[in-house]
């Protein structure tokens, strides 16, 4: 679970980057878990500034996970859901 979180304590930019970087070097089940999560948020913020909000959160998942083969079906309703359809 403590890949999932944010460490609060930290200055934003340094929590931001810890946190990011932990994304990216995190088991495949956790990998697993933060896609399913965006997907989840996208599909409950279909308009307005949420919606925005989650759109920025789903991209920068996409790029961290950029090319990882071991999740490459989740990546692909991930990309789905930012495009405005579904990719389940």
């Amino acid at each position: 679970m403590a890949l999932l979180t944010k460490d609060k304590r930290l200055p934003e930019a340094e929590r931001e980057a810890r946190y990011h970087e932990a994304l990216a070097s995190a088991p495949r089940p956790v990998r697993l878990i933060k896609i399913a999560d965006a997907v989840d948020n996208l599909c409950d913020a279909p308009h307005g500034g949420d919606r925005q909000k989650a759109l920025a959160k789903a991209r920068r998942l996409l790029e961290i996970y950029a090319g990882d083969a071991s999740i490459e079906r989740a990546l692909e309703v991930l990309r789905g859901e930012v495009e405005g359809g579904t990719g389940a």
